[in-house]
């Protein structure tokens, strides 16, 4: 009797299969029901890996043009991928097919969740004497000491801040975004493979901001409310203390289903593989005299204060970390008041999970192909070392 591939146990299948690349796969799934639900595992087995990470690191460099070689990169730390579950039937939307091409069709609709935080410091070093004298930089002359900063995050407990400066004439100010997966070497600065997840400038535009800055004060007066009420409920017998939790479990969940379109997102590109979850605050600022007379649809130079800031002020079933991240200001039409608006993100990055698979793929292809060569970024290292990892 004549034997074929689908005469093969899955476990054999399975194994035959893992070694192929993304694309490949996909390429293959068509071939057989049987092969596209095998493939379908393998891919959902491949997304967790790439959400989690592993051992590599997701970094962020996110900045003002002005600041391109000053601003340090930020380690960021694995929120959630809503709609993903850690089991093969699991709860979520990539489930909520029951066919497997259903579940083909919503694998490119998956988002994870990133927070960026400042390298940790572990401690402190002397700085080395200059031979003409002194031991101080430049930029802190009066400091004896620098830090020894470690290959993970802070834990977002300091804050990041950037100036953007408006022209009366410009309509948008840029702000670039770059994020690299890599592999950590054996020291600060040394990172074995570096893969590019998306390197882009973004154009913040005036009119989105004053949109976001309206939608964000209804919020604050939605949150006023339902403060009051509890309040007002905790002083009740019949006060339930998880109807709140609930209810704003509902709204994330209601948010995690329609990532790609929510326009609180400031994607990099059309494609939507990279974004930041932002929500705008604004108030009043005094800037003292302004121009006497000024036309109605005449705008007034900007100034936009960016500040990111990684701290979770509540966490949630989906762990969407509600912290303020970007802080902007810019003036009013009025020339004598001068607008701040705050621009505060949920989980500030949101990475595609297809995309970000595709890189921790080309990121093992790397390793698979080691030179013995490092990439060396702020620190001095040898190849020697990076071998012997």
């Amino acid at each position: 009797m004549p034997c074929s591939i689908h005469s093969l146990p899955n476990e054999i299948l399975i194994q035959i299969l893992t070694p192929f690349l993304v694309r490949s796969l996909l390429s293959i799934a068509p071939t057989s029901p049987r092969f596209s639900s095998l493939i379908l595992r393998i891919l959902h087995y491949r997304l967790l890996l790439a959400a989690s990470l592993g051992s590599y690191k997701l970094i962020l460099e996110a900045y003002h043009p002005t600041r391109k070689y000053s601003e340090p990169y930020l380690f960021c730390t694995y929120l959630s991928t809503p709609g993903l579950s850690s089991t093969h039937e699991g709860e979520g939307s990539f489930y909520k097919h029951t066919t497997v091409g259903g579940q083909f069709s919503t694998l490119n609709q998956l988002y994870s969740f990133f927070r960026p935080e400042r390298p940790g410091v572990e401690g402190n070093v002397p700085k080395r004497p200059y031979p003409a004298g002194g031991t101080g930089s430049q930029a802190d002359p009066s400091s004896s000491s620098e830090p020894i900063f470690t290959n993970d995050g802070d834990g977002g407990n300091q804050k990041i801040e950037h100036i953007i400066n408006l022209d009366s004439h410009e309509l948008f100010s840029q702000f670039c975004t770059i994020a690299n997966l890599v592999t950590i070497g054996p020291r600060r600065g040394l990172f074995l493979s570096v893969v590019t997840v998306e390197d882009k400038v973004m154009r913040v535009y005036r009119d989105w901001l004053e949109e976001r800055a309206g939608a964000s004060r209804e919020e604050e007066k939605r949150k006023s409310k339902n403060k009051q009420r509890q309040e007002a409920a905790t002083e009740a017998t019949n006060f339930d203390p998880t109807i709140e939790g609930t209810e704003l479990q509902e709204q994330e969940h209601e948010q995690a289903r329609d990532i790609g379109s929510s326009p609180s997102i400031l994607w990099t590109d059309d494609k939507r593989n990279v974004g930041l979850l932002v929500t705008i605050k604004d108030r009043k600022w005094r800037a003292g005299a302004g121009p006497l007379l000024v036309s109605a649809d005449e705008e007034q130079p900007a100034s936009y204060s960016i500040e990111i800031k990684g701290v979770s002020s509540r966490p949630t079933q989906i762990q969407f970390s509600s912290f303020p991240v970007i802080a902007t200001s810019f003036l009013n039409r009025h020339a004598s008041k001068l607008i701040t608006c705050l621009l505060a993100l949920r989980a500030e990055l949101v990475v595609r999970t297809t995309h970000l698979m595709l890189a921790v793929e080309e990121t093992q292809g790397q390793q698979t192909n080691i030179s013995g060569k490092a990439m060396i970024f702020g620190s001095f290292a040898s190849a020697a070392n990076a071998t012997t990892a």
